[in-house]
């Protein structure tokens, strides 16, 4: 009798605390007690007859599932929740117990579990049905803290698909409703342990952006609160994602003490995925103090980061996570590549293959990644046994490479000057034609119809050219994988421009190289010196490897003289191009720059520099013999400063209503009313202002301006 009340108020107290605060000890040891209390509860009771009373199951249930869920049993866990999701939809499909709060609580809770059931098995579309019905169940009942959990739970899936923006926006949420319930509740252990995973979760994301420090900033704020409410398990998941943070900054001797804090608790806890990622991300360390190590030192490393993988792969197939045992055996690979047992590395990149295909969903991808397989298995193989013929072929490859931008630029040419004497011919027998309409009025119409046919070939044409010169342009997401915060505003007076923006991520570096230009006229003549400019920044940059601004403009106006060196001396005097070329080191905070008739923006809390250009003259690059020597200059960047490089198209645009042009003074003062905004608001405000400024009025000349936000 005595047994049975003590059971009966633990049950109580037990079911008064969320699930996943309720206890600090060891997950095994909550397990069995539970266990306890579920079987003293089915006494006397049948499935096929439930009743309000067995919520007290499901609680369990739920509460079983979760901590199998903790020390990766997935098995066991997906049956538990399982059952209590059946037993709620069973009980729910009753009218009397439809509207009852704790049941729909308890519900949202398991689809949350089945989530994290399906997301730890891959099976992601699954795990987003799951997390949609958690979240609508705890929408509708107004369960604040329910919400705060699934989209802690849609933050993770939206995190394993790539979509960061998305997984960001919801940890935010988690962490703003934590922290304001914190303000009212200070010592409220069940929300200081969710407010530490948003912080931790806010933490993951940052380090997939690159945002290191930041990253850190959030895994420590997490530790220090997991710490003060002895969530050791929890503690050890931010101490493994504080190791692989200053892994990623090579920092291995600092990594290493993380991790071995981190695998300490795990092991303690029998918590089997932690140690496998723990051990994985030590390997890891291994393999990059190999990877600069030489001799004894580097072979003690390579066999440090052997036996690390191989237990991070021995508890990854234990666990049956895929994804894991992928990882581990492309580390393999590169261990014994690094032993330069190529034999070894070749097994081992095959399984690597062959698990990457595994956890490929749809059938036709399947079908991809093993040709993918096939090819790449081939090519290790080729370069074991050819190592020298690789490395030719490699030479080889590099040197087709710049024969075929070389072609492209040929073609691209003479595609311009068939298109200008297509144009020419076109014009003139529009002109033949018009004459024949004046001699013989009998035949107006036909005429008629005729000239509008050969006006619609001259616009296909230019449309075409319009296409040509917009393949030449750089890719956005080139510019936004380094500077995230950026916008173009890119308008052509014509359907073809004469202005021209170019950028290159230099590789190995957090550092891109920008250039702005403003070629000779508008429309087809502008248009063929902009891709000219192009194709040779591409050459001078890519090619010659040469990233000071200042030498680049240089080359650009020694080859631009050499590509133009036929045109008769009056045609060539007419030629000029206004640059601007600068490189923006997004680690150190820097801009470097050099300019010819353009001026270069930066704000920041102190207000707005203008940086004058370091070449003036009527030519702009052109002729450059006839200005001084110009070097590249380096400025520091403030905090959260603004960058901007325009044409003067933006400026010079006269107004319908004031009859005058917008100028420079209005640019500038524009510029520093918005940008504090984010780049997507400043480019639709400042677009406006140009559209609400020229009204009716004819546009003057191409613009282009280029915001970014270090």
């Amino acid at each position: 009798m005595k047994a049975g009340f003590r059971r009966f108020i633990f049950l109580l107290i037990f079911l008064s605390v969320h699930p996943r605060t309720a206890f600090t000890q060891k997950p095994v040891r909550i397990i069995d007690s539970l266990n306890s209390i579920l079987k003293g509860l089915k006494k006397n009771q049948k499935e096929n007859s439930l009743t309000l009373d067995d919520t007290s199951r499901i609680k369990i249930l739920n509460r079983l599932a979760y901590q199998y869920f903790r020390i990766s049993d997935n098995d066991n866990m997906y049956s538990y929740v399982s059952h209590a999701n059946e037993m709620c939809l069973k009980l729910i499909g009753n009218p009397s117990y439809s509207g009852n709060y704790t049941l729909k609580r308890e519900l949202a809770l398991s689809y949350q579990y089945l989530s994290n059931y399906y997301e730890t098995s891959g099976l992601i579309p699954k795990a987003f049905e799951n997390y949609f019905k958690s979240l609508n169940i705890r929408e509708e009942i107004g369960d604040i803290i329910g919400i705060a959990e699934s989209n802690n739970n849609g933050g993770n899936l939206y995190k394993e698909q790539g979509n960061l923006s998305k997984a960001l926006e919801l940890y935010n949420k988690v962490r703003t409703v934590r922290e304001n319930i914190q303000k009212k509740n200070p010592a409220d252990k069940s929300n200081i342990k969710g407010l530490a995973g948003a912080y931790n979760n806010i933490g993951l994301i940052y380090k997939k952006q690159r945002k290191y420090n930041l990253a850190l900033g959030h895994f420590f704020n997490a530790l220090k609160l997991k710490k003060e409410i002895s969530e050791n398990l929890s503690a050890a998941n931010s101490l493994a994602n504080i190791g692989s943070t200053y892994s990623e900054l090579k920092n291995y001797s600092l990594s290493q003490q993380y991790c071995f804090e981190a695998l300490a608790i795990y092991k303690n806890y029998n918590d089997k995925r932690g140690e496998a990622s723990v051990y994985f991300n030590m390997a890891q360390n291994y393999v990059g103090e190999a990877s600069s190590s030489y001799g004894t030192k580097r072979a003690a490393k390579i066999l440090e980061g052997t036996s690390s993988i191989e237990q991070a792969l021995t508890l990854a197939k234990q666990i049956n996570d895929a994804s894991l045992i992928n990882d581990c055996y492309q580390t393999l690979s590169t261990l014994s590549e690094l032993k330069k047992d190529y034999a070894q590395s070749l097994l081992y990149y095959k399984h690597y293959i062959h698990f990457r295909d595994s956890v490929t969903n749809t059938q036709s991808t399947q079908n991809s990644v093993r040709a993918e397989m096939n090819n790449e298995f081939d090519k290790k193989t080729f370069i074991a046994r050819h190592k020298q013929e690789a490395n030719n072929a490699i030479q080889q490859q590099e040197h087709a490479k710049q024969k075929s931008l070389r072609n492209l630029f040929i073609i691209a040419f003479v595609l311009m000057l068939i298109l200008a004497a297509f144009i020419f011919i076109i014009f003139r027998q529009k002109h033949q034609d018009n004459e024949l309409i004046s001699k013989q009025k009998q035949e107006v119409e036909s005429q008629k119809a005729l000239a509008e046919q050969k006006q619609k070939q001259i616009l296909d044409s230019i449309n075409y050219a319009e296409r040509i010169q917009a393949s030449i342009l750089p890719h956005h997401e080139n510019l936004k994988a380094v500077i995230p915060e950026n916008f173009i505003l890119y308008n052509p007076k014509d359907i073809v421009s004469g202005d021209f923006y170019w950028y290159y991520a230099l590789p190995g570096s957090q550092k891109i190289l920008i250039a702005v230009a403003d070629c000779t006229g508008h429309g087809v003549p502008g248009a063929f010196l902009s891709m000219v400019g192009s194709t040779l920044l591409n050459d001078i940059v890519v090619h010659k490897n040469i990233t000071d601004p200042a030498q680049i403009i240089t080359e650009l106006s020694y080859s631009l003289s050499l590509t133009l060196i036929n045109k008769e001396k009056n045609d060539a005097g007419q030629d000029g191009m206004d640059i601007t070329v600068c490189v923006v080191d997004v680690e150190k905070q820097s801009l470097t720059y050099c300019s010819a008739n353009q001026c270069i923006y930066t704000l920041s809390e102190k207000g707005l520099t203008k940086l004058d250009p370091q070449i003036k003259s009527a030519d702009g690059i052109f002729n450059l013999k006839q200005t001084i020597t110009h070097n590249s200059i380096e400025i520091k960047l403030e905090k959260d400063a603004a960058i901007y490089l325009c044409t003067d198209g933006y400026a010079e645009q006269h107004g319908e209503a004031a009859n005058e042009k917008f100028n420079i003074n209005r640019l500038e003062g524009l510029l520093g009313d918005v940008y504090k905004l984010s780049c997507e608001a400043q480019k639709e405000i400042i677009e406006k202002t140009f559209a609400d400024w020229k009204g009716n009025a004819s546009q003057a000349d191409d613009v282009l301006i280029i915001g970014l936000k270090v």
